[in-house]
């Protein structure tokens, strides 16, 4: 009884969401890259499908090619932070793993992620991700400057550097770690951001309360990213970084920036 017991407390319950819009490209070779691997003996994982009302044919693949996956069917499309709070919510495990569809994970990922949040309070974690083909870095974290912009550190640097452990100011939200309980806490993705900026303004809350974010380098994401900006992205970024600086910036703290908020204005007017 007491070896039953014990056993019970060091299970380690995981809840890895991926919230799917027109992902049926890039879906299977997500799932299979998370479900191949052997992850320890006392991991028990989930992966919970959110389905944003997808228009190619996702959410019937995954019906027919994962029948065994918990798949939610959002009522509407409120955006990538919405499908992941819904995702949080129908999670069993205590802890969740955010990550992109059109991604794929190298082993041993998963337990690099997960191991320094159970041995640290208010910690969250990001992995290195790498472009789909591996040969160069997407993010390892990000850079948010004051301005509400946030950059993608080591964007097409050398996979082989950025090779520490180390503590970033931003998660980059195609993929990271956290305890439910901790997202919770913190109030999930703000759903104000339809898309792109949501992980900046996580980012701005984790700080604000006492979180820290680790980068982890040897726990390896493989994402089909290129930088293309349309003007449908310009939009929803500079929505979002509006929406922070509202949130984030006192009237004192704008007249005092007013320079450099001038200046990122001009350019991304200019772009």
């Amino acid at each position: 009884m007491l070896k039953s017991f014990k056993m019970k407390i060091l299970k380690k319950y995981i809840s890895i969401i991926i919230v799917t819009y027109n992902s049926r490209e890039h879906i299977e070779a997500c799932i299979n890259s998370i479900n191949k691997q052997k992850y320890p003996e006392n991991y028990i994982v989930e992966i919970v499908i959110v389905e944003n009302l997808s228009t190619d044919g996702t959410y019937d693949f995954i019906r027919e090619k994962f029948p065994s996956l918990k798949i939610v069917k959002n009522s509407e499309n409120n955006g990538y932070g919405n499908g992941n709070n819904l995702g949080a919510k129908n999670a069993n495990g205590e802890y969740l793993v955010i990550i992109n569809p059109d991604t794929i994970v190298e082993e041993g990922w998963l337990e690099k992620l997960i191991e320094p949040l159970t041995e640290n309070k208010k910690l969250i974690t990001t992995p290195k991700v790498l472009i789909y083909d591996g040969s160069k870095i997407n993010a390892c974290g990000l850079i948010i400057h004051f301005t509400g912009l946030g950059f993608t550190r080591g964007f097409r640097s050398e996979k082989k550097l950025f090779s520490e452990i180390e503590y970033v100011n931003g998660i980059f939200g195609c993929c990271f770690a956290i305890k439910k309980e901790d997202f919770k806490y913190l109030g999930g993705f703000d759903e104000n951001i339809f898309m792109y900026g949501e992980d900046v303004d996580l980012s701005y809350r984790a700080h604000l309360n006492g979180f820290k974010i680790q980068f982890i380098p040897s726990a390896i994401v493989k994402h089909d990213y290129d930088l293309i900006v349309p003007a449908e992205k310009i939009y929803h970024l500079e929505k979002g970084r509006y929406l922070i600086l509202k949130k984030y910036m006192t009237a004192k703290d704008l007249i005092l920036l007013l320079p450099s908020l001038i200046m990122a204005e001009a350019l991304a007017f200019g772009y």
